[in-house]
């Protein structure tokens, strides 16, 4: 499909049929060109919890809608533009702290108005019942081990939360709406690009043949030993050195819960879909490794890391990106996005 700002160009070219012009035939080639880079990667939010309320004091829809705001100024008026997709819960009846709700009409108007220079699309998914949960394991049993720790399991994090940690770590990557891209990207609502990319990152990503590439490294230890009991049979010790040393524990052959900051990363798409990695997807997910003992994303991405192939994947440190306090500490950067966010809001309910 052409692209309206395309169709605008052809409207002028007829309209203004100077010698000075873009031929035609120049500006179909360019729409042409222009669909491919919007096929090669794609932008990926899993919204907040529509009601979840404040973090900071701010509200969780002002810091998505300034972090969609952030990607269409930063990245998409320069490169691409590459569609953003917005995940919301179909099933937000079923969130256990009631904190989850409907995105309504006039939620999503708003937030594409706050990034005019992209396509957004909001996908529904299931986030607390059917495919969203490990197969053969019912909500009450995960409830039981996320709030009582029956069973051996590791308690902590809810339902949601879990359900998120599950979705980047295999499930989102298998879902129809990515099957056009090669490439996607991850931000959340609590993420912002602070400047424009210095690069297009999906085309840095297929000129250099990488599967994978991260912002920076961090380390959790929730259930990595029950992560590793299932993982390292997958992995090769002996000629994968470059991928699997910096993440073991120094002179041992085990997981040391190093971990790529994977609240921002890119990666292709067709590892996630390969046969290695979906047999350790179902081996997970058989070891109820998210659900029972509370495995998180990050740690899921630095196995993944270790399973591709030779200078697959690069640590980006120049991306001018930053995730709620992690990076922006007590500040958050300036507040005054959160008075206009509210005026905006009040305005489109009006």
């Amino acid at each position: 499909m052409i692209s309206l700002a395309v169709l605008h160009l052809t409207t002028r070219a007829r309209l203004d049929n100077t010698s000075s012009s873009p031929s035609m035939d120049v500006l179909l080639n360019a729409a042409k060109a222009r669909v491919v880079d919007d096929e090669l990667g794609a932008v990926v939010f899993l919204a907040p919890q529509r009601n979840e309320g404040s973090l900071w004091n701010i509200d969780r829809f002002c810091m998505l809608l300034r972090a969609v705001r952030s990607v269409d100024r930063y990245l998409n008026t320069k490169y691409g533009p590459y569609p953003i997709y917005i995940l919301v819960a179909k099933d937000h009846e079923l969130d256990p702290r009631h904190k989850d709700g409907i995105y309504k009409p006039n939620d999503r108007a708003l937030i594409r108005s706050w990034a005019p220079h992209s396509k957004i699309h909001f996908v529904e998914i299931y986030l607390y019942s059917q495919e969203a949960l490990e197969p053969g394991t019912t909500r009450d049993q995960i409830m039981n081990w996320r709030i009582n720790g029956t069973d051996g399991a590791v308690t902590g994090r809810d339902l949601g939360y879990t359900s998120m940690s599950r979705l980047w770590s295999g499930r989102l990557q298998g879902m129809s709406f990515l099957d056009r891209h090669q490439y996607y990207m991850r931000m959340d609502d609590d993420s912002l690009l602070l400047e424009t990319f210095p690069y297009d990152p999906f085309e840095k990503m297929q000129r250099n043949n990488l599967t994978y590439a991260f912002r920076r490294e961090a380390f959790d230890h929730w259930g990595i030993e029950h992560l590793w009991r299932v993982s390292k049979e997958h992995l090769d010790f002996t000629t994968r050195t470059d991928a699997v040393l910096p993440f073991l524990r120094v002179g041992e052959e085990d997981y040391s819960g190093r971990q790529p900051y994977n609240n921002f990363h890119v990666s292709s798409i067709d590892f996630w879909r390969s046969e290695k990695w979906t047999r350790l997807w179902d081996e997970m997910n058989e070891e109820h490794l998210f659900f029972k003992y509370r495995v998180g994303d990050a740690n899921v991405h630095a196995i993944a890391i270790m399973m591709m192939e030779e200078n697959a994947w690069e640590k980006w440190p120049e991306v001018p990106y930053a995730h709620n306090s992690n990076d922006y500490h007590q500040g958050w950067g300036s507040k005054d996005w959160v008075a206009e966010c509210k005026a905006a809001y009040q305005k489109w309910l009006h």
